[in-house]
């Protein structure tokens, strides 16, 4: 047996074991007969970092901020002072793989109260693995309900 005939067996075994662990069936609904064995298994590598993001210890996304960090009701705020705060938000979030999506059309109101309402409750990976991160868009495909529907291209088609 060859080189590459052995590494292949190599990379097919490590691949069944990385599918036994996820509980994928080659055959099922996650259908990898179209991948070479190279290819599956850098699909699966990035679906085991998932699970284990996803599997290890979390915290709310609030203490990712200083403890002396301010979130105003955003009635209390000027229009700068609440681009400002949004801005310092949005920057300690990258700091750490927190990224947000909205449609850019969005009011900064609409925004911040969209951080307050569901962002900072939220619970995060304590760590992202490399190349890892979590983007809040705001969008649960339920366009009617959506507070982003008025700015939103898709959610304007849908509505009509």
């Amino acid at each position: 047996m060859s080189w590459s005939e052995r590494n292949k067996k190599s990379i097919e075994a490590e691949n069944a074991k990385m599918r036994r662990k996820l509980g994928i069936d080659k055959n099922g609904v996650h259908n990898l007969d179209d991948l070479d064995p190279e290819q599956e298994y850098m699909f699966l590598k990035h679906i085991m970092k998932c699970h284990d993001m996803e599997e290890g210890p979390r915290i709310e996304i609030r203490t990712l901020f200083p403890v002396d960090f301010e979130f105003p009701e955003p009635e209390l705020m000027n229009d700068q002072d609440l681009e400002n705060k949004i801005d310092s938000i949005i920057d300690i979030l990258k700091r750490h793989d927190i990224y947000l999506g909205l449609v850019s059309e969005c009011p900064d109101r609409l925004v911040y109260q969209y951080l307050l309402d569901e962002v900072l409750c939220e619970t995060t990976p304590v760590t992202y693995p490399e190349g890892m991160h979590h983007v809040f868009d705001g969008c649960d495909g339920c366009c009617e309900d959506c507070f982003q529907q008025p700015y939103c291209e898709t959610g304007r088609e849908r509505k009509t």
